[in-house]
């Protein structure tokens, strides 16, 4: 071991003494297991604000599920398009019976025209007196 080394070991000496003072072991352990327990005590805090998260979250979960079906057209309830090609085929449908109504009434009015007029000329051929007009062989 040379000179130098020995200065710088004598040098060290006390250094170590310093450093071996402020090494406490057991203060050491004690703070490790303060340390510990503070973590654990986060941890359950954490997971218990966790487990609140989660049981408040549930009937929010519920109430976004039921907001998606309410707002999302029944199987039964047709589309704008399919309702609005429905309607279109219904008016015309309806469009054809009120012509077919307005047809029929038309026939009735013309038949019930004719009606009165034959009843007319019925009338007055039976107040018509036919013996004037008719000879009657009265061999007959």
């Amino acid at each position: 071991m040379s000179s130098e080394d020995a200065v710088d070991l004598a040098n060290m000496i006390p250094i170590i003494h310093d450093i071996r003072a402020m090494c406490n072991p057991v203060e050491d352990i004690n703070l490790m297991k303060r340390v510990a327990v503070l973590m654990e005590e986060s941890v359950r805090s954490r997971q218990e604000e966790v487990e609140q998260m989660r049981s408040e979250l549930k009937p929010l979960t519920s109430k976004l599920v039921s907001a998606r079906q309410s707002s999302q057209r029944p199987p039964n309830v047709p589309s704008p398009a399919a309702h609005a090609q429905t309607i279109s085929k219904l008016d015309a449908k309806r469009f054809k019976l009120v012509k077919s109504i307005e047809e029929g009434e038309g026939a009735l009015n013309e038949k019930e025209a004719e009606y009165r007029r034959l009843k007319a000329e019925l009338k007055e051929l039976e107040e018509k007196d036919v013996t004037n007009d008719v000879e009657l062989d009265g061999t007959a």
